[in-house]
């Protein structure tokens, strides 16, 4: 292309392609994730762990 940026308009094509690709690749991911804590969600230990683990990390940070 004239910028330079790909060799042809195929190139161009084929560079959207696979991003729009790679965004519905992460789409489904998410997704299928958010399913899996909808059918299982977290215990109350689970919560609580998480909560820790984060406030450990937190009080980490050189702030």
């Amino acid at each position: 292309m004239e910028s330079g940026a790909y060799e042809s308009r195929a190139a161009v094509v084929r560079a959207g392609i696979e991003a729009i690709a790679a965004v519905e690749r992460r789409r489904r991911i998410d997704r299928s994730i958010v399913d899996g804590y909808s059918r299982l969600p977290p215990t109350e230990a689970e919560d609580h762990a998480a909560i820790v683990s984060l406030s450990e990390a937190i009080l980490e940070e050189p702030w």
